[in-house]
């Protein structure tokens, strides 16, 4: 390649990390704002931020399973990352690090 096509392709790379960094930045602006609101619009215009009453106020973690835990999976190798229950029936997924699924009954 020429010198010409190289700066020519530098110069295109550069101006695209440059608009990425400034996306990021906005969106980064956009997120404390939200952690600030406790809520988000479109929760808003559902009311969903409502139902909780005089506990609408969330702090940061309030999702976040706490200690003692309630159920123990033992048999995964590495961390469980995801759960999910079925609607209808008494059975829970779970997938791991390990690259494993394992079905789980929890009556």
């Amino acid at each position: 390649m020429t010198s010409v096509v190289k700066k020519d392709v530098l110069e295109r790379k550069w101006k695209g990390l440059a608009k990425l960094k400034m996306e990021n930045i906005a969106l980064e602006k956009l997120n404390k704002q939200l952690k600030e609101q406790g809520g988000c619009e479109r929760c808003d215009k559902l009311g969903l931020n409502d139902l909780a009453g005089p506990f609408a106020k969330r702090q940061l973690g309030d999702g976040l399973p706490r200690e003692p835990e309630k159920y123990n999976l033992q048999g995964h190798r590495a961390k469980v990352t995801k759960v999910v229950t079925h609607p209808l029936y008494s059975i829970v997924a779970s997938a791991s690090e390990d690259a494993s699924v394992r079905l789980w009954d929890y009556e």
